[in-house]
């Protein structure tokens, strides 16, 4: 065993792809802490990543036209992004400093957020999955919602599961390319989008309906 070489994965090996489906996403927006929902929202709305997030200031925030503009990303490049009127509500609700340039920052300390693993780890416990053992039903639900009852299709009694699993951050920018996808948004805009310098996009987020049911198959609103 000692004499044979480690196996590297191949180029077109399935990669792993985790999104929420439509109905997942408001759920785990419901179930985080006050100060972690806008940042999941606009997540969810913009496909951001989560080092755009924490440093987005105001400067690049247009409310007016509609727009946030990324002078600094990962590729170097300038991006616009466009508000959805989720996100616009969610930006005009929050609280603006003119000490603080930030848009996301800790209210005690007034410096931008960091890190929030912690806050997002104990919003994802909060979820609960209904699924039905005899057909394909499942409903997302938080823990504090009514019993579980029976299933709407065939009336079996639903089984629940507690939490997300295999579900992180940056799981919220797929769960954005991939409903951008389901919606008709062609791959060339995506890519400007999320920021990609080539047009290459994870085939299994072309290709939803492999994915297995609750894992996404409309667009975050």
């Amino acid at each position: 065993m000692k004499r044979i070489r480690k196996i590297k994965p191949m180029r077109d090996e399935e990669k792993r792809l985790r999104y929420l489906s439509i109905e997942e996403c408001p759920i785990l927006v419901s179930a985080c802490e006050h100060h972690l929902q806008p940042i999941v929202i606009t997540a969810l709305n913009t496909g951001m990543r989560r080092g755009e997030i924490f440093g987005l200031k105001w400067t690049n925030v247009d409310l007016k036209n509609g727009f946030i503009l990324l002078n600094k990303t990962k590729n170097g490049e300038r991006r616009e992004i466009p508000i959805n009127n989720t996100q616009k509500r969610v930006l005009q609700r929050l609280t603006r400093r003119l000490d603080i340039p930030h848009v996301f920052f800790n209210q005690d300390t007034g410096k931008p957020y960091q890190d929030i693993k912690r806050a997002f780890a104990a919003a994802k416990k909060r979820v609960e999955t209904l699924k039905c053992p005899d057909c394909d039903y499942r409903k997302p639900r938080l823990k504090t919602e009514d019993e579980a009852g029976t299933c709407p299709k065939c009336e079996a009694k639903l089984a629940v599961f507690k939490g997300i699993e295999d579900f992180h951050f940056h799981d919220l920018r797929h769960t954005f390319a991939s409903h951008c996808i389901m919606a008709g948004v062609d791959i060339t805009t995506l890519s400007k989008l999320l920021g990609h310098k080539s047009l290459k996009i994870d085939p299994q987020i072309c290709t939803p309906r492999t994915v297995p049911p609750g894992k996404g198959n409309r667009r975050p609103g």
